[in-house]
């Protein structure tokens, strides 16, 4: 499962600021043509605005159940924050699913192969790194 969801991450991580960069280079790795680029931006684009607003769901519900965790918050309390927590998780994770799909749609056989060896070695750095830190 983990697995899955790094690699299903990658293109959601590629809308954010931070990895804006490594987006600009991944397009010039995968030799994207004109009409691909432009395709990959409003993939990326496309659920832009409902992945923040999930994101900042994740981030107040994540708050609220530390503050229960930390108070006298009831058992019940924390099992219903804890389910529309993993809701909130698991939309994102298909829409990050999702954006995936589309982006394999619009790109030729070795252009898949590239950017599945380049989700794989992205995959192997966060999988050493979290086994480093464990």
């Amino acid at each position: 499962m983990k697995k899955v969801m790094m690699m299903v991450m990658f293109a959601t991580l590629m809308g954010s600021n931070a990895f804006a960069k490594h987006h600009r280079g991944m397009m010039k790795e995968l030799n994207l043509s004109e009409e691909q680029r432009k395709q990959m931006k409003e993939i990326r684009s496309a659920n832009r605005d409902q992945m923040k607003s999930l994101r900042t769901q994740k981030k107040e519900l994540h708050e609220k159940m530390q503050n229960l965790l930390k108070t006298n918050g009831s058992d019940s309390d924390l099992k219903s924050l804890h389910e529309k927590l993993s809701q909130t998780k698991a939309q994102m994770g298909k829409l990050r699913f999702e954006q995936m799909l589309a982006i394999r749609k619009i790109l030729n056989e070795d252009q898949r192969k590239k950017f599945h060896e380049m989700k794989e070695k992205r995959f192997r750095g966060h999988r050493d790194r979290d086994s480093e830190e464990g």
